[in-house]
């Protein structure tokens, strides 16, 4: 830990820039305690590892079992000292009573006070659900910044995101992003502007910046201009049908089985089952599955001219879910949001392609059926056509800030 109380109450905290010689007289003159459970520490002042203040050996304090790690002291470290170089009102390592909670800065924009944790080590996501909520309801608002070694670049375009990870997804002006911090090279990384196309997979946009050149404001709310290469979208839609068939599970298995029993194949599906939607992170399954399962179950049974509820789109996932065909990811820190916002915006691209018209708010008219393609080469040609007359609106359906 970085802050501790001498016998009087006075408090030491070591962001703040001290000389060794300085610490080494506190030291030898003063006797420092916990701030949240009030055993004594010991100022540690050695050369390998920043300096901070360790339980005693024995101790009972909870703070003590967790083991900070060098990288984390220095990540919360340099963190408040960015905070207080943008004149922002810090402390660290305020312990809040009312929640037995030590977040590891606290600080007040705004009137507005804020949390924020730097979390490097795995932690369950009953503890970060826990903790985010208590600190929602005691009025402060959470930020949690990944450290840097969680961060998985796949590509130019795309990142590989854990179920850990995505605990620490965030919506920020209707937009997704994860923030992570370097210390060791002092530097943000942000994935923003997320559109999943299988469970760990996700297209983004990447911004890493130097600590002196990012701001609070880009933290609290990150740019979200990107445009999703259509290249890119089309190879990682081919890329997971692939993945089905040559490292198939139970569920991707049964998925092709019901697709084959509907007389439906899987590289023969049109190209407006599996599109980039808003708020599709909510939903862990790929976009061509629960895409799919809507037409299967739902959509294909009407016909051109009949009424499509948005009720019952969503009732037709809910029932996939329930079935375990179709799975959701848990977003602690997304709000109150769920699949049904993801289902939504699809029914809403449908629209803005032609494909349904919108007649009163949740309910859609079918304009026309979907046509299967009956080989490959029809395959590529609709998709071809398919995404040159329609690419641009989709894209500008996920800018919209519905």
């Amino acid at each position: 830990m970085l802050t501790a109380y001498t016998k009087d109450g006075k408090k030491l905290c070591l962001g703040n820039h001290y000389k060794k010689e300085s610490l080494l007289y506190f030291r030898s003159r003063e006797k420092f305690h916990c701030p949240a459970c009030g055993e004594p520490v010991i100022l540690k002042l050695g050369d390998k590892k920043i300096y901070h203040f360790s339980h005693l050996k024995g101790g009972s304090c909870q703070d003590y079992f967790e083991g900070e790690t060098e990288y984390h002291l220095q990540g919360k470290k340099q963190l408040y000292q960015w905070l207080r170089k943008q004149k922002i009102i810090a402390e660290l390592e305020f312990y809040i009573k009312e929640i037995r909670q030590r977040p590891d800065i606290i600080f007040l924009l705004n009137g507005q006070r804020y949390a924020l944790e730097f979390q490097c080590s795995q932690i369950s996501q009953e503890a970060v659900s826990k903790r985010t909520q208590s600190y929602l309801r005691n009025n402060y608002i959470p930020i949690w910044i990944l450290g840097a070694m969680h961060f998985h670049r796949k590509n130019q375009h795309s990142v590989v995101l854990s179920k850990f990870q995505y605990l620490f997804l965030q919506k920020k002006n209707s937009e997704w992003t994860i923030p992570y911090y370097c210390p060791e090279n002092r530097i943000f990384i942000q994935t923003n502007c997320l559109h999943p196309y299988s469970s760990k997979n996700t297209i983004a946009n990447t911004s890493i910046r130097k600590e002196e050149k990012m701001t609070l404001n880009s933290l609290l709310a990150p740019s979200h201009s990107f445009h999703v290469p259509l290249n890119v979208w089309k190879r990682a839609i081919q890329t997971v049908k692939q993945n089905f068939v040559h490292y198939h599970n139970a569920k991707s298995l049964s998925f092709i089985h019901e697709m084959y029993q509907n007389h439906l194949n899987l590289f023969l599906l049109p190209p407006v089952l599996g599109l980039p939607v808003k708020d599709a992170p909510y939903i862990e399954s790929s976009p061509i599955v629960w895409q799919s399962y809507l037409y299967l179950d739902y959509i294909r049974h009407k016909r051109p001219g009949e009424i499509l509820s948005l009720a019952a789109a969503n009732q037709t996932i809910q029932h996939r879910i329930k079935r375990k065909d179709v799975a959701l990811r848990f977003l602690p820190q997304a709000g109150h949001s769920d699949f049904r916002s993801a289902v939504f915006h699809y029914m809403e691209t449908l629209t803005a392609i032609g494909l349904l018209t919108r007649k009163k708010m949740g309910f859609y008219q079918l304009n026309k059926s979907l046509e299967i393609p009956n080989s490959m080469c029809e395959q590529q040609d609709m998709e071809n056509t398919f995404y040159h007359n329609y690419w641009g609106i989709i894209e500008k359906e996920l800018e919209s800030r519905a």
